[in-house]
């Protein structure tokens, strides 16, 4: 799960004695469990998948091919799609993309293109 800064706020302003107070709270939902006991689950918005190029600087100083590995990682439950990297006109890449099937949140797959 990628690292997650809750920016969902409700802002409240509430007036008393003609004194306008504002009060920001993110928002939460909050259940009580029978065994847990009472639960909060905070309302989070994340990408249904992430991608990251495995290396940090991919340096092509001649026109030898390289490999280049993308990490897929599911932010759902069974996420489907085409991974495929966006290049210059004049850049080849082999597969042009490459079909993914994740099954379950948080799962990883790494993917590789010359």
């Amino acid at each position: 799960i990628p690292d997650i800064i809750r920016e969902v706020k409700v802002i409240f302003n509430v007036k008393i004695n003609g004194v306008e107070i504002p009060f920001e709270r993110i928002v939460v939902y909050k259940y009580n469990d029978g065994v847990k006991g009472e639960m909060y689950n905070f309302l989070d918005i994340v990408p249904e998948a992430t991608t990251s190029i495995l290396e940090k600087v991919l340096i092509f100083k001649d026109t030898k091919s390289k490999m280049v590995p993308v990490k897929v990682r599911a932010g759902k439950d069974d996420i489907k799609g085409n991974v495929q990297l966006e290049l210059p006109k004049d850049w080849l890449v082999s597969p042009k993309q490459i079909p993914f099937a994740l099954e379950k949140k948080g799962m990883e797959q790494t993917f590789y293109f010359e």
